[in-house]
């Protein structure tokens, strides 16, 4: 399908997510000439075009769902692995990942990131078939807060808790994506030390926030954070150093250094 295409599945997919007609998000995305465009993607079943709606069909949606998917993915592993914290730069290279991006380096980047829901801005990643069937074949760097062995340091990637009351009190303890602490026991609750204050969390806080472990810099020659590959109990052997290996493979890819 013609890139061009895409990025107008995708704005139309954005415009329904905010309520809003698409034609603005259209031109955004590919200039002011694209109706020759649309009465070619009705031919092609993509969409359907009714006076000035403009309605995605059940083909059509499947597209830009994927499409969507990718983008928002990209931000994730742009943002918590990669360390991209300008919005305008991951917005920038996403473009570009969400057309190149092959199906099973999507679901191999999804399971390496622990099946994030939602990108660094809180908009909503759409699930994939890795997400529902839990898929856990790719050693992931980022993992929950209950699967961390007791006395490893981590730094939390991101949280997703099932309601805002959730994140209010993990902010109020100064919890939130960025802040590293140690684990200090896993039962009968998680314990956690963040500077001199030790805090107890339960099991079902620990399942919504993803960590990845960290050494610390005068632990390391060149003054980096690393991922250690024995994060989490039980992992096979080799199955951290894959993570790390995609890490570093995305980094030579897109030509970025990590601070």
């Amino acid at each position: 399908m013609k890139e061009k295409y895409e990025e107008i599945l995708e704005a139309i997919w954005k415009a329904d997510e905010q309520g809003m007609p698409p034609g603005e998000f259209i031109e955004r995305a590919v200039g002011s000439d694209y109706q020759d465009d649309l009465a070619e993607m009705e031919k092609m079943e993509l969409i359907r075009i009714a006076g000035e709606d403009i309605f995605l069909t059940p083909k059509g949606y499947e597209h830009a769902k994927r499409i969507i998917r990718l983008h928002r993915l990209s931000h994730v592993l742009l943002y918590h692995v990669l360390g991209i914290r300008d919005h305008d730069e991951r917005e920038r290279i996403a473009c570009k990942l969400e057309h190149t991006i092959a199906t099973e380096m999507e679901e191999g980047v999804c399971t390496l990131l622990g099946h994030p829901r939602y990108t660094p801005e809180g908009l909503p990643i759409p699930p994939g078939k890795c997400c529902i069937s839990g898929q856990s074949e790719v050693g992931s760097s980022v993992v929950r807060l209950t699967e961390v062995r007791p006395g490893t340091k981590v730094r939390v990637a991101y949280i997703k808790p099932h309601s805002f009351a959730i994140l209010e009190r993990l902010s109020g303890f100064g919890i939130h994506a960025g802040t590293t602490f140690r684990v200090m026991r896993q039962s009968p609750a998680i314990i956690i030390k963040l500077d001199s204050t030790e805090l107890a969390l339960e099991k079902s806080i620990g399942d919504d926030i993803y960590v990845y472990r960290v050494i610390d810099a005068d632990e390391t020659q060149d003054g980096s954070y690393v991922y250690d590959e024995d994060l989490v109990d039980g992992a096979a052997p080799g199955d951290d150093a894959r993570s790390r290996g995609l890490w570093h493979t995305v980094k030579g890819w897109l030509g970025i250094k990590k601070d």
